[in-house]
């Protein structure tokens, strides 16, 4: 059986079973040969026909054909031995369409022969959006239920992992999988039953990567265990040596990255990181240290659990201990590159008085000023002078192709996001001992967003097409002519006749109209 293909009923006996139930076919419209993946996105139209047939006569009541999405996680509790002793697994169909089918598409009478071919078209529109319904757990608030209500894309099946026409990575954990099919049931009714006895039910998977918009930058607080959006430390001669200031680092989140569309062999687009730098030295006569290298990684985080999501998954420690809920992280290094070339700025500033005497470590918001700048990061907590100096470094990000990457979502029982790691070096002023080297790193949110297919534009430049040619005939100035000569006479005499006090001319089509209930008062 291909690996596309998925069916429940198989055990021990089917070779018997076999002759019993139709074997079925499911063929896609433009299917593309092996190993290449049948990929779909948003508005894509999923197209073909299931075939169904069988080695002796079968009676069958339904055949039912459904495009389904569903997700399954899967959690395994420490200190519990056997390959299912302590595991717990939810499982969530949250999309079913139904293909309808005519009775004069049966046969006469509903009866599979053999040796004979049934053929059955399908039709399917990836939608836009899920169903209200597809979401009924509890939520803190409306915006977590409004990112469930999104179609989450094809995750965690290795056969299906892959742009184009490679499979790869998808740094997803074996504990969570969503998966699209084209499901096929055939159903038959017992003379005594009062369920339908299924014949035969299997499914052939396709992938969905659906289009998806770049999301608000997060709000990232001060004290937050997942990310780290401005960092400041001591910047010191040595391990065991003084400091000579302090160093500090600060970053807003940057563009989303873009997938480019369904099918495309192109690589990932990049994005941009600005990182804002600020050293505070102890004295005036004091220099910035000399900048080393930087090197960022990504983190794909997958969160999976069986219960529901009231609220948007974060890495903390509340998450380490829960045993319905647990996070997956897949590390992936970027390119490196030397940074010395970038030159410091000097600052000279009125002084002011500082707020503590002490030299205190003390975290602010992401982005602070007290300069004309609102870009450069604040003072750091032992600033009290009044020269300082600050740097910005344009940090550009592509993703590599080795590894298949979907876009930001949320689920109700699944979700994945990415985070950068930002690491620079420097060393002091006059320095070139490896061991005066020293780092400060940032933790920044970046999200993955997805294109739309071409099909999906073109349908929608033909929608927008229609809708701007009925705009076009609304606005059509109309050409409106003088009124002919008795309509002016008549509309003459009317006047002369309502301004003498006698009554009103009416309209010949209303002469005869007699006046009574609702037609009295509206005269």
């Amino acid at each position: 059986m291909p690996s596309s293909l998925a069916s429940r009923s198989s055990g021990p006996f089917e070779p018997f079973a076999r002759k019993g139930r139709p074997s079925v076919q499911i063929t896609l419209r433009d299917e593309l040969p092996q190993p290449k993946i049948n990929t779909y996105t948003t508005r894509d139209t999923i197209k073909g026909e299931v075939t169904l047939s069988a080695e002796t006569d079968i009676r069958f009541d339904q055949v039912a054909i459904s495009f389904v999405g569903s997700t399954r996680t899967m959690i395994e509790r420490p200190g519990y031995a056997g390959p299912t002793v302590g595991q717990s697994s939810a499982f969530h169909t949250f999309l079913r369409l139904v293909q309808p089918i005519e009775d004069s598409q049966y046969p006469q009478p509903r009866i599979f022969e053999a040796g004979r071919k049934y053929t059955f078209p399908f039709t399917f529109v990836v939608p836009e959006r899920l169903l209200p319904s597809s979401c009924k757990h509890p939520v803190n608030h409306v915006q977590v239920q409004a990112a469930h209500t999104h179609l989450p894309p094809s995750l965690g099946d290795p056969m299906l992992a892959g742009r184009g026409s490679k499979l790869l990575d998808d740094m997803c954990p074996q504990m969570c999988q969503t998966q699209y099919q084209i499901r096929v049931k055939v159903q038959k009714l017992a003379p005594f039953d009062s369920v339908p006895r299924t014949l035969v039910d299997t499914g052939k998977k396709i992938r969905i990567i659906p289009a998806t918009d770049e999301e608000p930058p997060l709000e990232v607080s001060a004290d937050s265990e997942e990310f780290c959006m401005r960092a400041e430390k001591d910047a010191k001669k040595g391990a065991l040596r003084k400091k000579f200031g302090r160093i500090a680092v600060a970053a807003a989140q940057p563009k989303a990255f873009r997938l480019p569309p369904v099918l495309s062999e192109d690589d990932p687009s990049t994005t941009m990181a600005t990182l804002h730098l600020r050293f505070d030295p102890d004295n005036e006569h004091q220099k910035p240290p000399r900048l080393g290298s930087l090197w960022t990684k990504l983190k794909a985080n997958t969160f999976y659990s069986v219960q529901p999501w009231s609220d948007f998954p974060s890495r903390s420690a509340k998450l380490t201990w829960n045993h319905h809920r647990g996070v997956y992280t897949d590390t992936l290094s970027l390119a490196s590159r030397c940074v010395a070339s970038a030159s410091w700025e000097k600052h000279t500033s009125p002084p002011s008085s500082p707020s503590s005497s002490s030299c205190t470590s003390s975290r602010r918001s992401s982005i602070q000023s007290t300069s004309t700048s609102a870009s450069l990061p604040g003072p750091t907590a032992c600033f009290s002078g009044n020269t300082y100096y600050t740097a910005t470094l344009l940090v550009p990000i592509s993703l590599p192709p080795q590894k298949a990457y979907v876009p930001t979502f949320h689920s109700c029982l699944a979700s994945r996001t990415y985070s950068l790691d930002i690491s620079l070096s420097y060393t002091p002023n006059g320095t070139s001992s490896f061991a005066a080297r020293q780092t400060i790193a940032l933790r920044i949110p970046v999200q993955i967003a997805s294109a739309e297919s071409l099909s999906a534009v073109l349908a929608r430049a033909q929608e927008v097409g229609v809708q701007g040619e009925e705009g076009e005939e609304f606005f059509t100035p109309r050409i409106i002519t003088p009124p002919r000569a008795e309509f002016v006479e008549q509309a003459r005499l009317d006047g002369l006749s309502m301004s003498s006090g006698s009554a009103p001319v009416e309209p010949p089509e209303y002469a005869n109209v007699p006046r009574s209930g609702a037609m009295a008062a509206a005269f």
